[in-house]
């Protein structure tokens, strides 16, 4: 059984992963041997919750100490780029929480050290998990579609989000539709809604790219929507797809639909695209920690789920976002 530590028993490490570990390891998945917090008090607590065997303070020494087959690190984005680095350093694959670092070139050198030393790094970008998304990805590849007649795009709206670094949640949207089009950006061009009645630095952005399979794009993101909601979609001659994913907004889930020339061929409701509604398992938590897990247990020189070298053109384009670039070519 894969041997697993944890650092960071916060937040959002609560929220769903720690329930999504409890799972693993009810599954068969996993032995969550420690976990690993600053807080001490926390991370009995996060223990005793989940069904962690072991507490620890120091990550160097619950690392000395367990030997783990992996490691799964949920900090504030300010610490993971040197936390990922020095972990991978000592000998361990390890799976990190999006963004994967606060700027680009903190995503690139964790990039460069997982590189050097053939380390695995997996970022953990759930949306690539939900139900929904990976429904609409597998009846994209089913319908053989020309890509160069497609076009994809993204509408990602919040709720009185006023903070001035929406970048690193809008990264979310960027990943999720490059990885839908099944192609890299080629080029992005940026339209900026200045918002300063909502507060300082609050921007509405607008995206308009190309990918390098010819299909092309676009992206709206809204942080003071007028309801939170992720929707994604796919045309292409004579079809629509459709998917939303769960942001637990009260009234939905996510779904799915299929049109064909006007008509509905497919609809499928959050209860048919999971049969657990829970947000750690609907919003693709539980998924991306398996994966790691499943990877760990089964690897043999292979690329783990989402290696973070696939977060740098998204890295970067949030980047752009943050210096309001005009444009970004690759």
């Amino acid at each position: 059984m894969t041997k697993l530590c944890l650092i960071g028993c916060g937040g959002m490490s609560r929220y769903v992963h720690g329930p999504s570990h409890k799972k693993l390891r009810a599954e068969g998945l996993a032995e969550l041997a420690a976990c690993c917090d600053l807080d001490g008090e926390k991370a009995q607590q996060y223990a005793a919750d989940f069904g962690w065997a072991r507490v620890y303070m120091d990550y160097r020494e619950m690392l000395e100490k367990e030997h783990p087959d992996g490691v799964m690190i949920v900090v504030p984005e300010r610490a993971t780029c040197a936390l990922a680095c020095a972990v991978m350093r000592l000998g361990y694959p390890i799976a990190i929480e999006k963004p994967p670092g606060v700027t680009a070139e903190e995503t690139e050198e964790i990039c460069r050290v997982s590189g050097d030393l053939r380390q695995g790094c997996a970022v953990f970008f759930n949306r690539r998990f939900c139900p929904s998304i990976l429904i609409m990805k597998e009846r994209l590849q089913a319908l053989d579609y020309n890509p160069a007649a497609a076009h994809f795009s993204c509408r990602f709206e919040r709720l009185n989000r006023r903070e001035a670094d929406f970048p690193s949640t809008a990264i979310h949207g960027i990943d999720t539709l490059q990885y839908i089009a099944g192609s890299p950006y080629k080029e992005v061009r940026i339209f900026y809604q200045e918002q300063p009645f909502l507060g300082k630095g609050v921007v509405a952005y607008h995206l308009q790219c190309r990918f390098e399979n010819g299909a092309t794009g676009t992206l709206a993101f809204l942080p003071n929507g007028g309801r939170m909601e992720e929707v994604y979609t796919a045309h292409f001659p004579g079809h629509r797809l459709e998917a939303a994913v769960d942001i637990q907004r009260p009234d939905g889930k996510g779904y799915f639909t299929h049109l064909q020339e006007h008509e509905v061929i497919e609809h499928m409701e959050a209860h048919q695209l999971s049969e657990q509604l829970d947000y750690y398992i609907n919003g693709g938590f539980y998924a991306e920690s398996a994966a790691f897990a499943v990877w760990l247990a089964e690897r043999e020189g292979g690329t783990c789920s989402s290696p973070v070298t696939t977060a740098l053109q998204a890295a970067r384009i949030a980047d752009a976002l943050r210096r309001r670039a005009g444009e970004i070519c690759f």
